[in-house]
């Protein structure tokens, strides 16, 4: 890509940034307001702050389990056309949250995606904060528990997509997620196939998806994590651990607290830690992101943990025996990415501690759909939720979802196969 494209693409970056968006609240706004409530009601409280309406809906999976589905209301667009849909769901360990805590408002995707004409549903996934029930209010909860990955899959992302189409009347939709919700696509893709029509495109960012490099890429902290797995996972399921942090509420204000308590020091300190001394935290902002915390399960972090054993994107490995009994094999299938036919962008960084840029043209090459791939120098994992880089791309995705939803005149954006150089975002960190 040439020098001068890249100062192209630089020039409308800047542009984007001045003139703000495009839909009412296109003004640039300053920070944004976090609430001081880490409880359930804490998104609607971001929300509604900073000046949108909200919209809450409690979704059934085919399997039972009831799950949290938040709307931003945008309030120039309150009627019953709202604009294109878009579903935006997290990684593990946290929830909704995730796409609204960047410290200035125009940088938060969810925000800016409403802002720019697009019907913004943030997922809440089972075992987060807001997604925790059942219709069987005595189900055993160590059977409620007991899911990974793949049910996000085959069960969240269904629910989640089906209630949206039928309460805004669309055919389909685009589907945007950041880490481990990446993983939750490919797993609805390859399992029910029948959603690929469903799904317009999907737009991955920072994705967990095949892994060659695996270990040599993770940090030392995480290293350690992923060597002790397979040890704790035994003991925990014997104690009879069956969640990971139980009262999140408590443990976020007592996280928020200490914070303020010693300032963001130590925190940011942690965070480059773990994610690589390149990761470019939003330093004033570490004590307002615990609100994004969500939760989890051991059984989630065991299959990720399987993703880096093996490299490959397969279905829970139950052991040897009991493979047999599920799948009939001794190690458990891969996904078929074939069956994966909705267009995929990809937004990813070789330096990313989760996914490699071989793993993941890997993945492209296996996909039975088209793809855009965009590279982000020094992008970390955690960058496009709480990093000072994630600004940087929001241009070109807006562009890419304006000619995917039919918003904008050009429609070769997606099928240019990958974005102009953002090599000119490493002179500007």
């Amino acid at each position: 890509m040439s020098t001068r494209m890249g100062w192209t693409h630089l020039l409308s970056v800047l542009s984007f940034t001045l003139a703000g968006v495009a839909d009412g609240l296109s003004e640039q706004r300053g920070k944004t307001k976090f609430p001081r409530t880490f409880g359930e009601s804490a998104i609607r409280r971001i929300i509604e702050d900073n000046g949108y309406g909200y919209e809450n809906y409690t979704v059934t999976t085919d399997d039972g389990n009831l799950l949290n589905l938040n709307r931003i209301v945008h309030p120039n667009r309150t009627g019953s056309d709202r604009g294109y849909p878009l579903l935006l769901v997290n990684g593990i360990l946290v929830q909704s949250e995730t796409w609204l805590v960047q410290p200035k408002l125009d940088h938060n995707l969810g925000f800016v995606f409403a802002d720019n004409g697009y019907d913004v549903w943030l997922g809440d996934q089972r075992g987060s904060m807001r997604s925790k029930g059942h219709v069987n209010r005595t189900i055993d909860k160590s059977k409620l528990w007991d899911f990974s990955y793949h049910e996000s899959g085959i069960y969240d992302l269904p629910a989640f997509i089906d209630f949206i189409l039928d309460k805004t009347s669309h055919k389909d939709l685009i589907y945007t997620c950041m880490s481990l919700g990446c993983t939750f696509h490919t797993v609805l893709g390859s399992k029910r196939p029948s959603y690929n029509q469903k799904v317009r495109a999907a737009v991955y960012i920072v994705p967990v998806v095949n892994n060659v490099r695996r270990i040599e890429q993770l940090t030392i902290p995480v290293y350690m994590l992923y060597k002790l797995i397979p040890i704790l996972m035994p003991i925990l399921e014997e104690a009879g651990m069956i969640e990971w942090f139980p009262n999140m509420e408590n443990l976020k204000k007592l996280l928020y607290l200490a914070c303020r308590a010693v300032g963001p020091v130590p925190y940011w300190l942690l965070m480059r830690l773990l994610f690589g001394s390149g990761f470019h935290i939003q330093y004033p902002n570490v004590c307002d992101a615990v609100v994004s915390l969500g939760g989890g399960n051991p059984k989630t972090t065991s299959h990720i943990h399987q993703v880096f054993h093996k490299g490959d994107l397969a279905e829970y490995n139950f052991g040897r025996e009991e493979n047999m009994k599920r799948y009939g094999t001794e190690q458990p299938p891969l996904y078929d990415m074939s069956k994966i036919t909705s267009p995929i962008a990809f937004y990813y960084s070789d330096v990313d501690s989760f996914t490699d840029s071989e793993g993941l043209q890997r993945t492209i090459k296996s996909l039975g759909g088209s793809s855009y791939t965009c590279e982000l120098p020094n992008f970390h994992h955690l960058d496009v939720a709480v990093g000072t880089t994630a600004r940087f791309v929001l241009p070109d995705m807006i562009d890419l979802l304006n000619s995917i939803s039919g918003k904008s005149n050009d429609t070769e954006k997606f099928k240019s196969g990958k974005c102009p150089s953002m090599e000119w975002i490493r002179h500007l960190q």
